[in-house]
């Protein structure tokens, strides 16, 4: 007797399908742990859209009558240390071309017609994963929009592709996991036509609070929300009631649906759409119980991916929360830093230029905790006493907030901060610019901010003539601080980055970490004088430029500050432009670039023969590796780890005009920090102003209403577009904070933390 299509039964003839009427035992063993996952729902009563799974052994028996799992052994017993990405490719290159007998084809075609053909999701389901000891989160490939078989038959060689990819090798070889050539299970899953998408937490995941469930939702199909991409609605609610304590509405720009093809459309939203929260009250109710029941079904906080199509919630997928603190119960969203009622005014016009779209937590961690221990080193530097350096770490460790994942500046910490130097008055106004305040804060509530307790009479007198002598001797012997740093700082690279820490054990690493930290971030601290002496000198250059030239327009002061001559931290523009200029010099180069993706572009040139140009790649990232977009965000791969930015950013060089070194506007971000300050003006009237900067507000690659630009050359954000009266010159590149005009002032830049 053959065996029903999709009943779990093997024979010679007919390998794995499994779907919801399945065995448990078997689904257990050969559905991977999503499979699994969506069986236990599915048994459970859940509205499950309709599923089924190519089993782990489909991929096995392929492998082994194309003679691919020999080939596959040995790749991965013969990988070395440090070559996932090579042996990655490989492995990509021959599952994508291996020859696929009838018995896999049909294996694949009735997994398809199980769940009714047409728009399928394609998602892969990796044995290990979701387990109890590693989780494998995102290490594995899923696609959107899938329709027809043959495309089907492709995702899923893609799927079998992603378990050796170079980031489920690199997580295997940093948990000393021996290489698996058993490959993953494929789902196939009927795709729903979304009108919201979201994702449910029955635990606060930024806290642990088990009193409150936290919702996201979008418009349309959740890609836009699980990329970063849109900015979704954010919802908290009373875990016991479901009754809604705190609701953001997200600005929802776009949403994500079906296109033509594999992969999604996107759509722009109306805006009185986004105006409103994308969720019911009735929805937010079933979407609480839904919650409550998935939660009581597994026992434990659940991470449940969700759907509303019509009058139906469906769950995509669920998976246990585990990275919540354990007995948290501080408030979402809201810091506990300091003591509520207080007047706090959060700002991220200038801080979305190092830290764009969502933000990890780890990365928010780390960086609130470098501008904690560089502003508390630079409030020593100016010989703080004791007492007050106390009231001074009372507030540095939060300059920065975190959001719904995005980074802001705690405002009125930074008026504080500024104000440690001479001259308050005059550099709050600077500071304001430099961070984008569009709209200062009265004189009276600037006046009430202070690092610390003043001290009144003559002794505060004595105690701010000191700190004033002291940074004015700082100030006049900067040149010899700064050469000072830059050697430290290039003997702790030196030291820090030659080094395995993936070889390392956890202790050990974390060891060296805060060696770094004693030995470089904690000197940066006394270079903060050089940001404040940059806000000095400008202050009084526009102080001075109002009194003898008062016609002249707020770009002025600018340009005039701009620095001149070659920087280096304009190396890696010029190096990317000669790269560009190496590469269009051969057209079959050219060629393939243009045919090929970011992702495979490397190992393009590797297997054509291109050595002069690969010889260049390898020496550009040698060099820059770590100067890339997103570059601050610790969850984003460097040049190092993934090339493909670096071909991003090579395909915006080659669509435009090379720059030019010796121009006014020379590219002025220091090697050491990010920019401090943003070219000036508003943008309300730029026929009063010659020069007028006009770029997006919102990271890179995304356009805001109204505004004009064009994808950098350099790193995918925006290009300035400089306006006068009959003219519009664009600019050459901004790469993440290094920015080149051809015209029109130059922003300001010192080695701030960013």
């Amino acid at each position: 007797m053959s065996p029903i299509a999709g009943s779990g039964q093997q024979s010679a003839t007919s390998l794995r399908v499994l779907t919801r009427t399945g065995d448990s035992a078997e689904i257990a063993e050969w559905a991977g742990g999503k499979g699994k996952n969506l069986h236990s729902l599915t048994a459970a009563g859940f509205r499950v859209p309709d599923w089924s799974v190519i089993g782990l052994d489909v991929f096995t028996e392929f492998a082994r009558r194309s003679g691919l799992d020999t080939r596959l052994a040995a790749l991965l017993a013969g990988a070395p240390r440090g070559g996932e990405r090579r042996t990655s490719a490989e492995i990509a290159a021959l599952i994508a071309g291996a020859p696929l007998d009838e018995d896999v084809t049909e294996a694949v075609r009735r997994a398809y017609e199980q769940v009714g053909g047409g728009l399928v999701a394609v998602r892969s389901s990796g044995a290990d994963e979701d387990g109890a000891q590693h989780s494998f989160a995102g290490q594995f490939d899923s696609f959107l929009n899938v329709s027809g078989l043959e495309e089907v038959v492709a995702h899923v060689r893609r799927c079998w592709a992603s378990a050796f990819s170079e980031r489920s090798l690199h997580y295997r070889a940093q948990r000393a996991l021996a290489p698996s050539a058993g490959g993953v299970a494929v789902i196939v899953q009927r795709m729903v036509p979304a009108e919201r998408s979201g994702v449910l937490f029955t635990v606060d995941p930024t806290t642990g609070s088990t009193g409150r469930y936290v919702v996201s939702a979008v418009y349309g199909l959740g890609e836009g929300l699980v990329s970063g991409a849109v900015d979704a609605d954010t919802v908290v609610l009373d875990a016991a009631s479901g009754e809604r304590l705190h609701a953001v509405v997200g600005d929802k720009q776009e949403s994500y649906g079906a296109g033509t093809g594999p992969g999604c459309a996107i759509r722009p939203v109306a805006e009185a759409d986004r105006e409103v929260l994308s969720l019911s009250a009735r929805d937010l109710a079933r979407l609480h119980d839904v919650g409550t029941r998935v939660a009581g079904h597994y026992g434990a906080p659940q991470d449940i991916e969700w759907a509303i199509a019509g009058d139906t919630v469906w769950v995509l997928q669920s998976r246990p929360v585990t990275t919540a603190p354990a007995g948290s119960t501080a408030t979402p969203s809201v810091p506990a830093e300091e003591a509520r009622g207080e007047l706090r005014i959060w700002d991220n016009s200038n801080i979305i230029e190092s830290f764009s779209g969502i933000v990890s937590p780890l990365t928010y961690s780390f960086a609130a905790d470098t501008y904690a221990k560089v502003y508390e080193s630079y409030a020593r530097a100016l010989a703080v006493t004791p007492d007050q350096l106390r009231e001074v770490q009372e507030w540095t460790p939060h300059l920065l907030g975190y959001f719904h994942g995005r980074v802001y500046y705690n405002l009125l910490h930074w008026y504080r901060m500024v104000r440690l130097a001479p001259l308050y008055r005059l550099n709050r106004r600077v500071l304001e610019k430099s961070l984008g305040v569009e709209e200062s804060i009265s004189d009276e509530a600037a006046d009430a901010l202070h690092p610390f307790a003043p001290r009144p009479g003559l002794r505060g007198r004595l105690d701010r003539l000191y700190r004033t002598l002291v940074f004015t001797r700082k100030f006049l012997t900067m040149g010899k601080s700064v050469d000072a740093f830059h050697r430290d700082f290039y003997r702790a690279y030196e030291v820090f980055n030659n080094v395995d820490y993936d070889a390392l054990p956890g202790e050990e690493t974390y060891r060296r970490f805060r060696r770094l930290q004693r030995e470089l971030i904690e000197k940066w601290g006394p270079m903060q004088a050089l940001d404040a002496a940059i806000l000095l000198s400008v202050g009084l250059l526009a102080l001075l430029t109002r009194r003898w030239l008062p016609g002249a327009p707020e770009w002025f002061t600018w340009a005039a500050a701009s620095p001149g001559g070659d920087l280096e931290s304009a190396e890696p523009v010029w190096a990317l432009a000669e790269l560009a200029a190496l590469a269009t010099a051969d057209d079959e180069v050219r060629r393939l670039l243009d045919a090929t993706s970011d992702e495979e572009a490397y190992q393009a040139l590797r297997e054509g023969g291109h050595t002069e140009v690969l010889a260049a790649v390898d020496a550009y990232i040698a060099s820059y590796g770590y100067r890339s977009p997103d570059e601050l965000k610790l969850e984003v791969p460097d040049l190092h780890e993934d090339p493909a930015g670096l071909f991003t950013m090579l395909r915006g060089a080659l669509a435009a005009p090379p720059p030019e070194r010796a121009a006014a506007g020379t590219p002025t971000r220091t090697s050491t920090g990010g920019c401090a300050a943003r070219a000036a003006g508003s943008t309300s009237s730029s026929a009063a102003r010659p020069a007028v900067p006009s770029r997006t507000a919102n990271g890179c690659g995304s356009a805001v209403p109204g505004r004009s630009g064009r994808p950098s050359a350099c790193c995918g954000r925006w290009a300035a577009t400089w306006r006068g009266p009959g003219r519009s010159t664009p600019g050459t590149t901004c790469s993440c904070c290094v920015w080149r005009r051809s015209a029109g002032p130059t922003r300001a830049c010192s080695p701030t933390p960013s």
